[in-house]
């Protein structure tokens, strides 16, 4: 690679500007020993060695603690129960739009079918309904938040 020539910062302002643009969602650049990662909405999802992950703090997440906590104005971390996955990849949102009543709240009964939030995707609405009957229990994702193929969205509490 010695005979390669240095990635400038343009093309790295390049690359950033292209995830802005929608164009892509993540990409990585190497030159010589350093490889610049980044990436819309999220961690990488290819595979990074395990020094560069980020490791939570013990005060983030205090041990024996099962119940759901908030984490943000609408965000549940997540708890016991049934993972409702995320469908398809987009940006989830709990009501049809801003100030609008949200579709399900923490503690409402569900049926498979009810529809507990939305995922944006190219200006398409797309519902999520419950996939199972129970309770919800909380929310694993803010509003508003991007979302990726199979990621927990939401719990239900399929004991009733």
């Amino acid at each position: 690679m010695s005979d390669a020539e240095p990635v400038t910062w343009d093309q790295i302002l390049r690359l950033v500007s292209l995830l802005d643009d929608g164009e892509l969602t993540e990409a990585s650049i190497r030159f010589g020993d350093v490889t610049v990662e980044v990436s819309k909405g999220g961690p990488l999802t290819g595979s990074r060695p395990e020094a560069s992950r980020p490791v939570p703090s013990p005060a983030a997440s205090p041990a024996g603690a099962s119940a759901p906590v908030a984490a943000g104005a609408d965000a549940v971390l997540p708890s016991p129960g049934t993972p409702v996955p995320a469908p398809i990849i987009g940006v989830f949102y709990r009501a049809s739009s801003p100030g609008a009543d949200p579709f399900a709240v923490e503690g409402d009964d569900v049926d498979a079918d009810r529809t507990i939030g939305i995922i944006e995707m190219m200006k398409m609405m797309n519902p999520v309904t419950a996939g199972v009957s129970g309770r919800l229990l909380g929310f694993a994702v803010a509003d508003g938040q991007a979302v990726e193929f199979g990621q927990p969205l939401a719990y239900i509490d399929e004991a009733l």
